[in-house]
């Protein structure tokens, strides 16, 4: 059976070695990327010799070696979650690691030779089980062997005649710590003073160990070897292999365990120290599950260096530079010993904060994805997130929605567990706000968190050409120059658009200006828009597939009436955009409050929000809003309106009039970038977006809002003619009853007086009797009361006068006609007027005054 034999290099070109000086040693230098060299020998012992050859020749380009396999090739590359650590390993290694020699026959030499490392090798072989004692194995002197008289530290690597599982190995090498008579007596704590300083480390068996095999660098201080080769010697015995598969399956993980505690309890004791019950947390980190010691024995910390990516430290005086963290995750101490991880903070505060006061700008740098908790000083919440580091933002889930949620005080460690980190304390005070106009996210200094993250296109927007940049909007000109563009850049949106937007192009470019307002500023314009039309005509498209990206998902929010009539309205503090379906306010059961809010949403910068279980607070608003509806009468629109834009109606559905589209609709999705593009550079007509579209459209449907009573003021107060020519020829049309058919001669008589003064587009002197005539003739199921006449009248601002005419006074309404010449040619046509050719107004220039005159017709 081949056995894998697995060398790495430093991809920086590093030495993979420590490094003596007269005042320091350097510890083995931490690199992130390496380049792996792969072999495997043969269980033989000719395979243990090219073995012994391959470690001397990467010992001599300064490589080093894995303990285990990986499960592939690595190139300059990090070696994170490569190796294959349930592999079972057929090498032991034994790492004697700091054994004193007082009382032991180990004589050390003053100056190391290749003969000599071998008489101290076999030598404490026999200290060590004696199923070792007469098999082959490879011995390397560690770094530090010679340096100190009365101290040994070296590798003894056999081969086993049969595979092991690792945690099978490690809890054999642990167990060799209590049953070779040399060394139990001799075990001794770590600097944390938490654990025992195993004089065979039980962390060679993990495949994923680094074996440091190249020679040490001295400068300034002799070598106590004579060369280098001599730090490695092959001793070949009888056997070539040792069989341990059925001792290391006998050994129970709680025997050993109940070894370690008692004798770490002793020694605890021996200094004063009470028993330590660690409290320990599974920790993920580096995409591994880790336990660490969250409550560790109080100790001093001290920064040795910052080595690359990672910060060496010293504790309790120590000086083997054996304990370091990440500096992309300085929550967790590890060491080189086998120790379990612990915390930082808990077991250090004062070294923790002075750490991260110098180096905790380096510390973010080195994140990518930070998850965080913190509690909002406004809402006194505590909020999860994921920060993204090098794009500054907040993650986004799968679906768009941001990670930013809130949380569960109780449910905050599981969070930070599952992302390695511990519960802070205290907890961040932070200042949650919504920025919409800045794109930067994150103010560490400040504690500031602006939950707004600008989609990439947004911060990142694409390169246009310069003809598609700056192209302006004016009202009322044709401006071709927008569609054009729109047609070239995102066809696909252009055709949507163009379509939801009745094919009108007043509309369309109206809309094209508002949008690009809202896209740039990201702030309320002022305005609102309606598209009405019948099903199918693409306004859910447009919702779903280009306002979604295009503003972001988390902040473009499709809602109901029904959601509008909800009292709890605290996500308009973080929305952008609210797109409203099946929208039609007559439909609502509370219409009239209804508009007053919608009309507040629309126009006033701030506003009282309400979320569940908390007072009303004035927020700021930066919402823009869209109606879709599939009626004409959407919503009432008030004469002198400056809130609302209303698109010309669609009336025929999107896949009737581009059924190419269904192959296409997919393209909406890569044309969102170029669509921000254009709009971001967009020269934006500032004046037009926050003022609405003076158009049919909206005529039409601020006509078709108005109930009976509001139509026929309407149209007093505008001089639509139309109306009642209209209304008088249907009424003909469908009229029975004898004291109808009265009433509605008596109005075809003044309605002909008003004709007079349309043709010559004079003001028309309407009286209230007049006009009450009028009323009657054509709205005959309503009051007779000229009272309640004049009080809906002046109800619906239709401005009544007072004056005098032939010495009588007489209320009057002034009103200047504005007809279609087919109206005026219908009404002749019916032969309700006999001749209006010609036709000049009586001479008081009342329009008809002569009714003055008869008695009112009731």
């Amino acid at each position: 059976m081949a056995i894998p034999l697995t060398f790495l290099e430093a991809s920086s070109g590093k030495p993979m070695a420590k490094t003596f000086r007269q005042q320091e040693t350097l510890s083995y230098p931490l690199v992130k990327n390496v380049t792996s060299h792969h072999y495997e020998t043969e269980a033989t012992l000719d395979g243990i010799r090219e073995r012994f050859s391959l470690i001397k020749q990467h010992a001599g380009l300064n490589h080093c070696m894995l303990k285990g396999p990986l499960t592939r090739q690595l190139s300059n590359e990090s070696r994170k979650g490569t190796s294959d650590s349930n592999a079972p390993s057929q090498t032991l290694v034994i790492d004697l690691d700091g054994l004193s020699t007082t009382g032991l026959d180990l004589p050390i030499p003053d100056q190391f030779t290749g003969n000599a490392l071998k008489d101290l090798a076999e030598k404490l072989i026999q200290y060590l089980p004696e199923v070792l004692h007469n098999t082959t194995y490879i011995v390397h002197a560690s770094s530090s062997l010679g340096r100190k008289a009365h101290e040994i530290s070296l590798h003894l690597e056999f081969m086993l005649a049969q595979p092991v599982k690792p945690a099978a190995l490690k809890l054999w090498l642990k167990g060799q710590n209590f049953s070779c008579e040399a060394l139990k007596d001799r075990l001794s704590l770590t600097r944390s003073g938490m654990n025992l300083h195993w004089l065979i480390d039980p962390s060679l068996a993990d495949n994923s160990r680094i074996i440091y095999i190249a020679p040490p660098i001295f400068e300034g201080v002799d070598d106590p070897f004579s060369d280098d080769d001599a730090r490695w010697q092959l001793i070949e015995k009888e056997a070539h292999s040792v069989d341990i598969l059925a001792q290391a399956a006998s050994l129970l993980p709680a025997g050993i365990n109940a070894l370690r505690q008692e004798r770490l309890n002793a020694l605890r004791k021996a200094i004063g120290l009470k028993k330590h019950n660690p409290k320990t947390r599974m920790l993920l980190d580096e995409g591994r599950r880790v336990s660490v010691i969250q409550n560790p024995d109080e100790m001093t910390i001290e920064l040795h260096r910052v080595d690359g990516e990672y910060a060496i430290f010293d504790v309790n005086g120590g000086d083997s530079h054996s304990y370091w963290c990440r500096l992309s995750n300085p929550e967790i101490i590890y060491n080189f010993k086998g120790e379990e991880p612990f915390e930082f903070a808990k077991a250090d505060p004062q070294s923790y904060q002075n750490f991260m006061e110098q180096f905790g700008g380096e510390v973010i740098k080195r994140q990518d994805l930070i998850p965080m908790v913190v509690r909002d000083i406004n809402t006194d919440t505590h909020f999860c997130f994921m920060y993204d580091q090098p794009e500054d933002r907040v993650t986004l889930d799968p679906e768009g929605n941001s990670s930013l949620k809130t949380i569960q005080r109780a449910n905050i460690e599981d969070f930070l567990a599952e992302h390695g980190k511990p519960v802070p304390d205290p907890m961040p005070q932070w200042h949650l706000v919504f920025r919409p106009q800045n794109t930067q996210v994150m103010q560490f200094q400040e504690k500031v968190l602006n939950t707004y993250t600008a989609p990439d296109h947004i911060r990142n927007p694409q390169n246009l050409l310069s003809d598609h940049c700056g192209i302006t909007y004016k009202v009322g000109h044709e401006c071709r120059d927008i569609r054009a563009n729109m047609q070239l850049l995102a066809p696909t949106c252009h055709k949507l658009l163009w379509h939801v937007l009745g094919q009108d192009t007043a509309s369309y470019n109206h809309f094209i200006n508002w949008l690009a307002f809202v896209i740039q500023n990201r702030d309320i314009s002022g305005t609102a828009w309606i598209l009405s039309g019948t099903q199918g005509t693409g306004k859910g498209i447009l919702q779903s597939q280009v306002l979604n990206p295009l503003i972001g998902k988390a902040y473009h929010r499709h809602v109901t009436m029904d959601n509008l009539e909800d009292r709890f309205n605290s996500n308009m503090a973080r929305t952008l955009m609210y797109t409203v379906d099946e929208f039609r306010l007559g439909d609502s059961r509370e219409a009239n409050h209804l508009i007053d809010r919608i009309k507040n949403y629309i126009t006033e910068g701030h506003g009282e929000l309400r979320g569940m279980h908390r007072e009303a607070q004035t927020q700021r608003i930066y919402a823009n809003w869209l109606f879709f509806s599939n009626h004409s009468d959407v919503m009432p629109i008030p004469d002198g309106d400056r809130r609302m834009n209303v698109a010309e109606p669609q009336r025929r559905k999107l896949m009737d009039v581009h059924p190419e589209l269904q192959n296409e609709i997919h393209q909406l999705e890569a044309e969102i970038g170029t669509l921000a593009a254009f709009l971001l550079n967009f020269n934006v007509n500032e004046l037009a977006a926050r003022n609405p579209l003076e158009n049919d459209a909206k005529q039409r449907m601020k006509v078709a809002s108005l109930n009976t009573s509001e139509q026929f003021c309407y149209a007093l107060r505008t001089g639509d003619f139309d109306y009642f020519a209209e209304h008088a020829l249907k009424k003909t049309e469908t009229v029975t009853d004898t004291n109808q058919v009265i009433h509605l001669h008596s109005a075809k008589e003044i309605i002909s007086t008003w004709a007079a003064s349309v043709e010559l587009e004079t003001a028309c002197n309407v009286s209230i009797d007049e006009a009450f005539r009028v009323w009657q003739a054509l709205n005959s199921e309503r009051s007779n009361n000229i009272n309640k006449f004049r009080t809906m009248l002046a109800r619906n601002d239709v401005d009544i006068q007072q004056t005098n005419i032939e010495g009588r006074p007489v209320s009057i309404i002034t009103v200047i006609w504005k007809p279609q010449d087919s109206d005026i040619t219908r009404l002749k046509d019916s032969g309700l007027v006999d001749s209006l050719s010609g036709a000049t107004p009586p001479a008081t220039t009342t329009g008809g005054m002569s009714w003055l005159h008869k008695k009112p017709v009731h």
